[in-house]
């Protein structure tokens, strides 16, 4: 609001993606941001605001500081499909994640209850909506609010956000600026904060990719729910928290708590077909929830399997309004496709589009090279088998044919037929579908099959018989014919005197 007076705020974990939007917004609007991170930025123009963790737990705040907020700790699904390998891996793991929230929110209070002339007036911590239990165990579901007073969820995330708000609310009374001052305390309270979605980082960011590919669709059943929030109304309850006038809890609300979540309850499903229809593209492919129990492990994958339905109940009631209620409008909000046309004075025209347009034609380009390269491993497939099939037809009909007996008497006859019908035969395998070098290796495999056969028949002793009864009947004939042939005779020169005889 323009009429809250300039600040000086220190926000724990200002490089991470909530993070560095929530320091953008509050320096924009004129307050000096005291930035806690692992590491000073090397390209940081405020290096006397830059400081790190080991700085804070030595030195700690800058005096003046105001307001604290802390965004600091491990994502729980940070390491990903590694930790399955190893037990005692996943065990460090899980400890640093516990240490990097908790132990981060205990440095910046007591850093902040040191901070002179007077200790800040608030301090926020950011926990999460892991808290509330799984709104898929009941029939109908049910939706929890600020005034939920049971035991927070027995899961990794559940466990994670109940320590991360007794860290948050450790020592302090929760209660109102004036009686905080009066005591010289710091009034304390925790968001809890749905999925932020945000194009340049979050889960957005590696949800995305999938889709773009077209190859995205629904987690597991796509029926658990999704506390999701606009990054832009992440920051907002943010800035709510640390700088609008808040009343102090009612009996209804237990702590100082607010949800920061879009008031629409949705699906994991909707989702889905929410950031396909923004990238144009489909939601067809599930992920199963066992692969991703295979990912992530049990205790993990239940953050994308399962889920309550949160209201911000209490947030609304402490005036605060969100500017993305409709998960659709805030999936256009992300991935804009702007054309604009102009004619210029020749009369031509030109179109600029966004880099998302690039991408949606490289994908295109992609999928229709795969297309192309299925049909043709398909079509390989097919004539392989059925040159297998012809190639077995052929050999068949080969050995029937070499089977049948041949008489003694027609027995030059029975070769010269049975040469006849194997030419024919091969004649007769269809060749159509393969190349021209396999129809060349096949035929001239089958003539030298013949030229062999010609070969051992001409050195058999009927080919000697046949001589002779050319020779008789040339005698018969008067001699025209030219007499007895010689015993060198080719096949092909008895076939000649045979025709002219008969």
């Amino acid at each position: 609001s323009p009429s809250v007076r300039p600040s000086v705020i220190a926000v724990g974990g200002a490089s991470g993606f909530i993070g560095r939007y929530l320091v953008r917004s509050l320096r924009s609007a004129g307050h000096r941001v005291v930035t806690v991170d692992r590491s000073r930025g090397a390209g940081d123009a405020r290096q006397q605001d830059a400081l790190t963790w080991p700085e804070v737990e030595r030195c700690g705040l800058p005096d003046g500081v105001e307001l604290v907020c802390n965004l600091s700790g491990r994502s729980i699904l940070d390491a990903g499909p590694a930790l399955r390998l190893s037990t005692v891996a996943y065990r460090r793991y899980v400890s640093e994640l516990f240490d990097s929230r908790i132990g981060r929110i205990r440095c910046l209070a007591a850093a902040a209850a040191a901070v002179r002339p007077k200790p800040p007036s608030r301090l926020v911590g950011v926990s999460a909506v892991g808290y509330y239990p799984s709104s898929m165990r009941a029939d109908p579901p049910p939706v929890f609010d600020e005034s939920y007073a049971g035991a927070p969820d027995a899961s990794l995330a559940g466990r994670l956000c109940a320590s991360i708000e007794a860290a948050v609310f450790e020592g302090a009374a929760k209660s109102t600026e004036a009686a905080a001052a009066a005591t010289g305390d710091t009034r304390r309270i925790a968001v809890r904060m749905g999925v932020a979605l945000g194009r340049d980082g979050g889960a957005l960011a590696s949800m995305a990719w999938p889709f773009r590919l077209g190859i995205g669709g629904p987690t597991g059943s796509g029926r658990q729910p999704v506390a999701w929030v606009h990054i832009s109304d992440a920051v907002g309850v943010l800035e709510h928290a640390l700088l609008a006038d808040l009343p102090p809890p009612t009996p209804s609300f237990n702590s100082d708590v607010l949800n920061a979540v879009a008031p629409a309850l949705n699906t994991n499903a909707e989702l889905a077909a929410a950031l396909a229809a923004s990238l144009r593209r489909p939601a067809l492919l599930t992920t199963p929830a066992a692969v991703v129990r295979l990912m992530f492990g049990a205790e993990r994958a239940g953050v994308l399997t399962d889920g309550a339905f949160v209201s911000p109940r209490r947030t609304l009631e402490t005036g605060y309004q969100f500017r993305f209620v409709d998960l659709r409008e805030a999936m256009r909000d992300f991935y804009k496709v702007h054309f604009s046309i102009k004619m210029t004075g020749g009369g031509l025209y030109e179109a600029e589009g966004a880099a998302q347009a690039v991408l949606i034609g490289l994908t295109a380009v992609l999928a229709c090279l795969l297309a192309t390269l299925a049909q043709q491993l398909m079509r390989r497939r097919q004539l392989t088998a059925r040159w297998a099939a012809e190639a077995a037809a052929y050999s068949a009909r080969a050995n029937d044919q070499a089977a049948e007996s041949v008489s003694a008497e027609d027995a030059g006859a029975s070769e010269m037929g049975q040469q006849q019908q194997q030419v024919a035969a091969a004649d007769a395998v269809p060749f159509t579908h393969l190349p021209g070098s396999l129809k060349r290796a096949e035929q001239a495999k089958i003539l030298q099959s013949l030229s062999e056969e010609e070969l051992q028949l001409e050195r058999d002793a009927v080919m000697d018989q046949l001589r002779q009864i050319c020779g008789i009947l040339a005698e018969r004939q008067g001699g025209e014919a030219g007499g007895e042939l010689p015993p060198e005779a080719s096949l092909n020169e008895v076939r000649s005197q045979m025709r002219l005889y008969s």
